[in-house]
């Protein structure tokens, strides 16, 4: 008898077909040139940008404002017959290095950065979504085509200090720029993906001034008598004013935004709404006051005065801002802060006072009154 050997195979098949890798739907945008905005800098005020101004303080402020475009904008895709897709709207910054908070990039300036903000938020180094702009299926035969689609757009760009800025001027040559660009959703591809962008160019000038500050500010406060200082609590006020001296223009920096507004259809036409042009806000001197031999009231700014052999006794020195006649007292200790003027004044004045009080418990006693008060000076 003869043994057959019987041979078995085995085809093991998931349930179900085969499944086909799913196809991707091709999208083409077809736009033209007027759909990319420039602004210009040129016009723009000088930017007073003063040493002590703190890192991170918006330097200027401007909206770009685009008006709707023609219907020449469309999006044709391609693929499986009544295919579904969608795809994303994302604004992203080009030609800038990002400076390590993710939403400030280089703007090329030493000191000095650019932020653009769109869509109630920051356009960070990663990109920000702008809208869902697709969400759509292909006809029958697997085409569609999305037309006139389009929208308002605006963004704002803001020139921040980030750190020691030099005078000169910053070109917006070669500055970041805003794309808008088509992002994969589900299921779709962009060739290409690009909308539309927001260039600038021009320029604006940057200025750093400060001005001439005396080392020294003497004060004689008089010649009193102890009954003087007893009946009417001090002596008369004496002018302690600080007076700056070759002072250049201040002419300030953003304190409101102003617009651009972008005319005829988005093509690169700009000029400012009426009303609606930067506003600056002023340069302030900040003032630090305090007292050599000690603070005894900083509210009422009462400083100590010189202890030794022959002083006098039960008397302290006030320091006011104002004049003789209408004053209150200065803060020690803090900064004070107030405006220089925008007129090109090369002379300004910090108004002081200095006065001998009665002070403490002890009774007044007839001697020298010595003190020294120190000042610091911030420009911002």
């Amino acid at each position: 008898m003869k043994k057959l050997l019987m041979r078995l195979c085995l085809l093991l098949i998931s349930g179900g077909a085969a499944l086909s890798a799913q196809a991707t739907v091709i999208c083409k945008i077809y736009n033209d040139s007027s759909f990319n905005t420039t602004a210009s800098l040129n016009g723009s005020a000088v930017l007073s940008v003063t040493p002590d101004i703190p890192v991170g303080t918006r330097l200027y402020a401007a909206r770009v404002l685009a008006d709707k475009y023609p219907d020449a904008f469309s999006i044709n895709c391609n693929g499986q017959p009544k295919e579904a897709f969608s795809a994303i709207l994302k604004t992203k910054v080009l030609n800038g290095s990002g400076l390590g908070d993710n939403i400030t990039f280089d703007s090329g300036y030493p000191g000095i950065g650019v932020q653009f903000w769109i869509k109630g938020g920051y356009i960070t180094a990663d990109g920000q979504k702008a809208a869902n702009i697709i969400n759509s299926s292909t006809t029958e035969s697997g085409n569609v085509i999305l037309g006139a689609n389009v929208f308002d757009r605006e963004m704002t760009m803001f020139l921040v200090k980030t750190g020691d800025v030099q005078p000169g001027v910053l070109s917006a040559t070669g500055f970041p720029y805003v794309q808008y660009i088509w992002n994969p959703g589900n299921n779709a591809s962009f060739i290409p993906g690009i909308l539309s962008e927001f260039h600038f160019n021009g320029q604006v000038s940057i200025t750093t001034p400060s001005c001439k500050t005396p080392e020294n500010v003497d004060v004689e406060l008089g010649e009193y008598t102890t009954t003087e200082i007893n009946n009417n609590g001090g002596s008369p006020w004496k002018d302690a004013s600080i007076r700056l001296t070759g002072c250049p223009r201040f002419t300030g920096y953003a304190g409101k935004q102003g617009s651009w507004h972008v005319t005829q259809r988005g093509n690169s036409s700009i000029s400012y709404a009426a009303g609606e042009a930067p506003v600056y806000a002023a340069n302030k001197l900040g003032l630090t006051l305090n007292g050599v031999r000690g603070n005894l009231d900083n509210a009422n700014g009462i400083v100590d005065i010189e202890r030794s052999v022959g002083s006098a006794s039960g008397v302290a020195v006030q320091i006011a801002k104002g004049d003789s006649g209408n004053n209150y007292p200065a803060q020690l200790g803090a900064e004070t802060l107030q405006d220089i003027p925008m007129d090109g004044v090369s002379t300004i004045t910090i108004p002081l006072v200095v006065r001998m009080i009665k002070h403490g418990e002890s009774a007044v006693k007839a001697g020298r009154v010595n003190t020294q008060i120190t000042y610091l000076i911030n420009y911002k």
